[in-house]
């Protein structure tokens, strides 16, 4: 338990707003790595 509300609300939604940074960062390097492998499969 929490004992300050808007504290424990504040934590939480850093929480989130870190992990959607990190899926999206997750997801750009994935997308750079399946261009790269395209490319070097294309040669």
């Amino acid at each position: 338990r929490w004992p300050n509300e808007m504290e424990r609300s504040s934590v939480i939604q850093e929480k989130h707003l870190r992990g959607s940074r990190a899926r999206f960062s997750r997801e750009a390097r994935v997308q750079l790595k399946e261009m790269r492998k395209k490319l070097a499969t294309s040669k």
